[in-house]
């Protein structure tokens, strides 16, 4: 109401302006008397909100897929993941391949989920990958993984790993993530795209095994992103590092150049996260692979030299550890043994084993602290792992003296003993080998009778080994042991 103007005492008064009593229109109701837009009209039609109403499109997909309704697009897409997967595959591979460069600037969600729909068909349906891979990884990285087509992306890169194999298509990812020199993004898109990118490789890894995705390819790119200042992309650094360590249980060889601190923290992150129960197997192969060659795939772990570590002890090791008095003097001598099979994942065989190998038996025989045997049992596990067939000559006369260990009441020393006979039962395999843990099974003791058991259970498990002829010779014998603990009335 307005002030009124009149003099006091004054008896006419000015009139005042009335209140509207009209409702003013509200913005929906303003555009509802407004002509609807037809579709593929003017206007933007990528706004994002309510999609539009159901409608049936006519048209092929590349008419489609030049609409400005972003729904239109996204039947096109559909509608060409269809012709991906049928009959007329060959033509449609042609007409994604001319315009592959076109699609991908597709900004739409909905529609940026269609179109990673069909170019996972056309990973599949395409007859040569190879020439198109670093093409489509690179879409993948820039234009999929950051979006919530994220899982259809991920699908594409196995594809591509399966058919062209893992090389080429890492290659092309960590290519993905250098900085344009003609483009230039900014910074928090170019984190978001490394940590997606990160979070890929450890997927493929745990997928297809660093025996495919090899260490070598990736370590030192992914090393220098540990220095990075974004959390994101830093944790996830650290994450490929840690499913190495899950598959091999040793990283220090891997992370060449990391700057101490990192390097540290690595360390810190593996033992917080331990070594894994079971031994992790690959689940995806390359389709060039034949099955027989897969099932003979070596367990031995990364693709380097193998080190002499025996020149890396200090002189005299073998009559100082049996010399020492303090059992924690014994076992820190052990523990440099320890210490570098887990530093070196490949171990090269060498003179000298002997020596070692009497020595661990010594402990394992003689000494009265759990703790030394215990860790005498981790490395002889180790030095199996990591030498391999080459070291089973030395384990007959180990395995006898770790299977009388299996009537061990503490808990640690059995540990350490348990997970060494299933080293060398899987990395050693022989005849002699299962005819100890036979003698296990026909032990009077219940806890060795018991822990033989489960020591066949995880041997069963073992991938490669039944099949192998090392267990077509015991398993009758092995099997008949079980089963008469099976039915002893006493067990």
């Amino acid at each position: 109401r307005r002030r009124s103007l009149t003099p006091k005492g004054s008896s006419r008064r000015r009139s005042v302006t009335p209140k509207s009593t009209g409702r003013r229109r509200s913005a929906g109701s303003r555009l509802s008397g407004r002509k609807s837009l037809a579709v593929g009209g003017g206007g933007n039609q990528d706004i994002p909100g309510e999609a539009p109403p159901e409608v049936e499109y006519t048209g092929t997909w590349v008419e489609r897929s030049q609409s400005k309704q972003w729904a239109e697009r996204a039947s096109g897409y559909k509608l060409l993941e269809e012709l991906l997967q049928g009959e007329e595959a060959s033509t449609a591979c042609e007409e994604f391949t001319a315009h592959q460069s076109k699609l991908v600037e597709e900004k739409n969600p909905t529609a940026l989920e269609a179109l990673a729909g069909a170019l996972a068909a056309f990973a599949q349906a395409v007859p040569s990958l190879e020439p198109r891979v670093t093409h489509v990884v690179k879409d993948v990285v820039e234009k999929f993984l950051v979006t919530r087509a994220e899982k259809t992306a991920l699908r594409v890169l196995v594809v591509a790993v399966e058919r062209c194999e893992a090389s080429a298509v890492v290659s092309a990812m960590l290519e993905a993530l250098k900085p344009s020199p003609t483009k230039k993004l900014p910074r928090g898109i170019l984190m978001k795209r490394s940590t997606a990118c990160l979070a890929a490789l450890k997927h493929l890894i745990s997928l297809f095994g660093p025996k495919r995705v090899a260490p070598k390819l990736l370590t030192k790119p992914v090393g220098e992103l540990l220095k990075e200042t974004d959390k994101g992309v830093k944790e996830a650094a650290y994450g490929v590092f840690l499913e190495l360590h899950a598959w091999y249980g040793v990283v220090e060889s891997l992370a060449e150049g990391v700057p101490e601190k990192q390097l540290a923290e690595l360390k810190r992150r593996c033992e917080q996260a331990g070594t894994p129960e079971e031994p992790r197997v690959a689940t995806h192969f390359y389709r060039s692979e034949k099955p027989e060659e897969v099932k003979a795939a070596a367990a031995t772990p990364l693709e380097q030299d193998a080190e002499e570590i025996l020149r890396k002890l200090p002189s005299g090791w073998n009559d100082k550890v049996a010399s020492l008095a303090k059992w924690q003097e014994r076992k820190g001598e052990l523990e440099k043994l320890t210490e570098l099979c887990r530093k070196f994942p490949v171990v090269k065989y060498e003179g000298g084993y002997q020596a070692v190998q009497a020595t661990l038996c010594r402990l394992l025989k003689t000494d009265a602290n759990a703790q030394v045997q215990g860790e005498a049992a981790q490395v002889a596990g180790l030095l199996a792992q990591r030498i391999g067939k080459e070291f089973e000559k030395h384990t007959r006369q180990i395995l006898p003296l770790l299977m009388v260990k299996l009537r061990e009441k503490n808990a640690g020393l059995l540990r350490h003993v348990t997970k060494a006979v299933d080293e060398i039962l899987t990395f050693c395999p022989s005849e002699a080998g299962f005819d100890c843990l036979k003698s296990a099974l026909g032990d009077k003791n219940p806890a060795a009778k018991k822990e033989g058991c489960l020591a066949v259970s995880r041997a069963l498990k073992t991938e490669g080994l039944v099949g192998a002829p090392v267990w077509e010779k015991v398993a009758k014998s092995l099997l008949g042991a079980v089963r008469a603990v099976a039915v002893d009335p006493d067990k």
